[in-house]
């Protein structure tokens, strides 16, 4: 299903965290809703730790550092990037295959 035209500014966004198609079954639209409060854990998760760090940290380093694995981080990485709330660092570490990672550090403000 493809995403209508954007909405009117004086109207809410209903489409705003729609996960699920309307042609899922019900435990598709549970499963998405339920993801939306882990996925801000995760958020949550992942700013602590690049909020701890003295050093820009890649998907790998930052899931060292918590609960979460490197996927989950992953995972989150772009959404917090679209929000502001983390930037890359213009460095980059080798990951476990050895290529080159992104690293990151908070967007300024959020220290």
């Amino acid at each position: 299903m493809t995403r209508p035209a954007p909405h009117a500014p004086d109207q809410p966004d209903l489409w705003a965290g729609v996960h699920a198609r309307t042609t899922d079954p019900v435990t598709s639209h549970l499963a998405a809703e339920s993801m939306q409060t882990a996925a801000t854990e995760h958020e949550r998760i992942i700013l602590e730790v690049l909020r701890s760090s003295v050093f820009a940290l890649t998907a790998w380093g930052i899931a060292a550092r918590c609960e979460l694995d490197y996927v989950q981080v992953g995972k989150r990485l772009g959404k917090l990037r679209e929000d502001r709330r983390i930037r890359k660092s213009g460095q980059r570490y080798p990951n476990p295959s050895g290529r080159l990672a992104d690293a990151y550090v908070l967007a300024r403000g959020e220290g």
